[in-house]
Formats: C-alpha cells, sequence, structure tokens
C-alpha cells in the first residue's frame, strides 16, 4: 500500500482512501453507477401542461391539443424504444384531456336545456 500527501494539511494518506482521514479532503471523486436518465419528451410536457390549462381556463382547444399531443408523444417514445421517457406524463395529460372533454360536454348540454 502507497502513501501520499493529503493536498489540504500535508499528512500521509493511503493512495486508495477517498478522503483524507485526518482533514476530510476528497481526495478521489466518488464512483457510482453511471445510469444515464432518459430525456422527457417535450410532447408529453405539452399534453399534460395543455390538459391543465384547458381544465383551468374551461378551454377546449387546450383539452383537444393535450390528447393530439399526448398521443403524439406516447407513439414517440413507443418509436424511440423508450429510449425517451415521458410516457406516464403523455398519459396522464390525455387522461385528463378526456375528463375535461366530457365534463366540457355535460357543461354545455345542461346549459343548453336551461336556455
Amino acid at each position: 500500500m502507497a502513501l501520499t500527501n493529503c493536498p489540504e494539511c500535508e499528512k500521509e494518506v493511503s493512495e486508495n482512501a477517498m478522503a483524507c482521514p485526518h482533514c476530510g479532503y476528497p481526495l478521489q471523486e466518488e464512483v457510482g453507477p453511471q445510469t444515464a436518465q432518459p430525456t422527457i419528451s417535450g410532447m408529453a410536457i405539452a399534453s399534460l401542461v395543455c390538459s391543465i390549462a384547458g381544465c383551468f381556463f374551461n378551454s377546449l382547444a387546450g383539452l383537444i391539443l393535450g390528447i393530439v399531443f399526448g398521443d403524439t408523444a406516447k407513439r414517440k417514445i413507443r418509436e424511440s424504444q423508450m429510449k425517451i421517457g415521458g410516457n406516464g406524463i403523455a398519459t396522464a395529460g390525455m387522461i385528463i384531456g378526456w375528463i375535461g372533454i366530457t365534463i366540457y360536454i355535460l357543461i354545455m348540454a345542461l346549459l343548453s336545456q336551461n336556455w
């Protein structure tokens, strides 16, 4: 086991040490399992944002865009063999969009009966 000097406190430490036992200065970068996070699909995020905005502002166009963006995102994620993330976000955007459209239609049907 070879010894080297700590660049911080100048005391002898093992070459294999992750940090100086005397002062705690890091001697080696921690090496852990490197797992690359997949990038999240922008279309999936757009789907969720449009659907939520469509519900909040009672906008049929926002709800429809949420469903279209969600469907497009899911198709692109599937084509990339799941190398692109965001499948759950796209699904959530589509579900919120469909629920919003259903509520929109029910409200319009109820309002049209009262006129």
